[in-house]
């Protein structure tokens, strides 16, 4: 674990904004998917999801990540989430930042992505928007991938590809299960 519980806490906020699972649809989805596994897939899928955030474990993937290939950029993740957690208390000094509203969460990611944040020390790190947009392609990397590496728990990212993405008839056109082995998916072929 590369990230402390309050970091964890203000990325997996970052990520539900960033992600369409947190759609109405999309929510419904993942309550319809999760409802669907049985009680052994659920305790053996989603064992630990109470470190994951709810969406599609992206958070965990992240902090996986930042041990292993993408551990230069653990730096621009501390300095950043350190920023983060200072402007959200400086502009709600009552609610701890994990907690804010989503309002706060919408104000300031929409900031990073003009470059100006309100309060954000560019002496210490020049460019919110680079990091904004680091986040974002490690939150769609973790939302999408196999699920060894941490992301896409159970499979839901790509379950939620293969609803959304239906030709004419209503047959999926993103058939996941297909190729992937056992137990998430039906491949006998694929060794992983």
């Amino acid at each position: 674990m590369n990230f402390e519980d309050w970091e964890f806490d203000i990325v997996a906020r970052l990520v539900d904004h960033i992600l369409p699972f947190r759609t109405k649809e999309g929510e419904n989805f993942l309550n319809r998917y999760y409802n669907f596994l049985g009680k052994q897939d659920k305790q053996v899928q989603y064992a630990y999801a109470y470190r994951l955030d709810e969406s599609v474990g992206a958070a965990n993937f992240i902090d996986n990540i930042l041990a292993r290939e993408e551990n230069h950029h653990l730096i621009d993740y501390k300095i950043c989430l350190g920023q983060i957690s200072r402007i959200l208390r400086q502009r709600n000094p009552y609610v701890e930042p994990k907690d804010v509203s989503k309002e706060l969460y919408i104000d300031l990611y929409n900031e990073m992505a003009t470059n100006k944040v309100n309060g954000w020390n560019y002496q210490q790190y020049q460019e919110p928007l680079f990091f904004l947009q680091l986040l974002r392609r490690h939150t769609f990397t973790g939302a999408f991938s196999h699920p060894k590496y941490g992301g896409n728990v159970g499979g839901t990212g790509w379950a939620y590809l293969s609803e959304r993405y239906t030709d004419k008839s209503g047959k999926t056109l993103f058939d996941w299960r297909r190729a992937i082995e056992a137990p998430l998916g039906l491949n006998s072929d694929y060794r992983g």
